[in-house]
């Protein structure tokens, strides 16, 4: 028997997190018949092998589109996928969730597997390395201005799960943000669906104090979420016209979305938040898993890109004719128009250290100069060319540009004049 740690966890036919379309269901490694076990199965499994732990799958029964993330059914018990966490069936979930207050009663929580802004700004400024240290303000200006464009650059690195408003396009959008959205549902000329109340997103709906929940709270007060049985159900509600469906970058709906033509992506002014795997509460295991999903972080954006960047077909893609005004808006090759404000900001922060390094010499040289003048008036200073007087005495080189003897004679003068002010005293 294997000495090994056994992590239980549970594992449901839910894509992209776990494909049911392999030869075999669960199947934890890529292998040549299963290329795409799924994103949360490829990243488990990663840190599974780093930890040395076996993992045991637990499977779920329900098919896709029927999983029961985990809903609270009174005397703080829950179902579905946590339901297998709170009774002690499994230790962990092979699903990303997202941390909310009444989650966190029950359940542990990993680090942040995917990171938002705030969090790639946390990191590039806190977990520097030694070699890393600047005593002076203009390199720590370069730090910071670096830390920046990093952030810019390479914020793909550390993707936060975005979440997308999915309406159906009859030619013109109707709205272009979430707060054209909200507006339009506070007149009732959309109404907002979800197959998952227990989600994040309308979990926060009814409790958080950000801006956005606050102003959608309000226009969904006369106008009510409309459930759905399904995610297909809500896809169908989409397709009449009047729907729209909130999902997110990483979830079921936005592949099963992808399979149906005429749907409009709304992105902007949308909240984005960290994933988390999720623990049975006071899992011994968790600080050792924290750490691999820190140190696995390649690995991870490695398989991010792979299931939502890289453009692979995943499942049915339907073929959708594509209007021409969206064609005129399809992804363009970068130039020098999209990255201006780049190389701005770093011109700018570049400048402002030189600025402030041109400063600091002009300082250091001008309190150099000061220090030298004061060591020049200071009599006690004469001493200490006398004990150099007298190292040119005891050798047999000569000095004709130092007149030793002047230099003893200032010596004595200062000796004879401390002697007699401490006689006065």
């Amino acid at each position: 028997m294997s000495s090994r740690r056994q992590l239980r966890v549970v594992l449901a036919r839910n894509p992209p997190d776990a494909f049911a379309n392999c030869p075999i269901f669960p199947t934890l490694d890529v292998i040549v018949q299963c290329p795409f076990p799924g994103w949360t199965v490829e990243v488990l499994k990663m840190l599974g092998d780093a930890l040395k732990w076996d993992i045991i799958p637990v499977v779920t029964p329900t098919i896709v589109g029927g999983l029961d993330w985990g809903t609270m059914t009174g005397n703080d018990t829950w179902k579905g996928v946590l339901g297998y966490l709170q009774n002690g069936t499994a230790d962990a979930a092979a699903l990303m969730y997202q941390k909310t207050d009444l989650r966190n009663e029950f359940f542990d929580f990993s680090y942040p597997v995917n990171n938002m802004l705030w969090h790639l700004v946390q990191l590039q400024l806190d977990e520097k390395s030694d070699d890393m240290l600047f005593y002076t303000l203009s390199g720590n200006i370069v730090l910071f201005i670096f830390a920046l464009l990093q952030t810019g650059t390479l914020i793909e690195l550390y993707k936060g799960i975005l979440l997308t408003s999915l309406i159906t396009s009859n030619g013109d959008n109707p709205f272009a943000n979430a707060d054209e959205m909200i507006k339009l549902i506070g007149a009732k000329k959309y109404h907002l669906t979800t197959n998952y109340m227990g989600n994040w997103y309308f979990d926060d709906l009814q409790h958080s104090d950000q801006q956005h929940f606050v102003k959608l709270r309000a226009a969904t007060s006369s106008n009510p979420v409309i459930p759905a049985a399904s995610v297909s159900a809500a896809l169908d509600l989409v397709d009449t016209g009047k729907y729209i469906y909130p999902i997110q970058q990483d979830s079921l709906a936005m592949q099963m979305s992808k399979e149906r033509c005429n749907y409009v992506y709304v992105s902007d002014g949308m909240p984005q938040v960290s994933s988390f795997f999720v623990f049975k509460k006071n899992f011994s295991g968790l600080e050792e898993f924290n750490r691999q999903i820190i140190m696995n972080q390649v690995f991870i954006q490695r398989t991010f890109n792979k299931y939502f960047n890289e453009g692979f077909k995943l499942g049915f893609i339907p073929k959708c004719e594509i209007a021409e005004e969206t064609k005129s808006d399809a992804s363009k090759p970068l130039d020098i128009e999209s990255v201006i404000g780049v190389f701005t900001i770093g011109a700018l922060g570049i400048a402002a250290s030189f600025i402030v390094f041109v400063v600091e010499i002009y300082h250091y040289w001008h309190m150099r100069i000061l220090a030298r003048r004061a060591r020049m008036r200071d009599p006690w200073n004469v001493r200490n060319l006398a004990r150099i007087a007298q190292i040119h005495f005891t050798t047999s080189q000569q000095y004709s540009e130092i007149d030793v003897m002047r230099l003893v004679d200032a010596l004595n003068a200062s000796s004879l004049s401390q002697s007699s002010s401490d006689s006065s005293i």
